[in-house]
């Protein structure tokens, strides 16, 4: 994976475990604007980014996933919880896959992903 682009987050909460929010294809980091702030209210310190493309973010010079993960993977890692919905959740499963340690729990919400049997757990 190669240079990635900086996106443009909107953050809830100050303190407590991380969250990142991933969006899928037809939205933004405003999309989860109930989810993160209650999440914060929880105690999370939430992050969403606007993907390359969409909202406050760059366009990029292309659209293939690992180009999106390579993105969302220079927000860090370590993240106590990833929720990344349709295209979001492809972009988290990827993402974990690089970086083992991107995730310590991942939720995908009908991710855009086929997973052979051995990978799914």
């Amino acid at each position: 994976m190669g240079d990635h682009l900086e996106l443009a987050t909107l953050e809830w909460g100050k303190e407590g475990p991380r969250a990142l929010l991933i969006h899928d294809s037809t939205s933004l980091a405003r999309s989860w604007w109930r989810l993160g702030a209650e999440m914060a209210r929880a105690g999370y310190r939430v992050t969403a980014p606007d993907l390359r493309g969409h909202g406050d973010s760059p366009p990029g010079d292309d659209y293939l996933l690992g180009s999106y993960a390579t993105d969302v993977l220079a927000l860090g890692s370590e993240w106590d919880v990833v929720v990344g919905h349709s295209l979001g959740g492809a972009i988290a499963a990827i993402a974990q896959r690089t970086d083992r340690s991107f995730a310590a729990r991942l939720v995908l919400e009908d991710p855009v992903l086929s997973l052979p049997d051995p990978e799914r757990r």
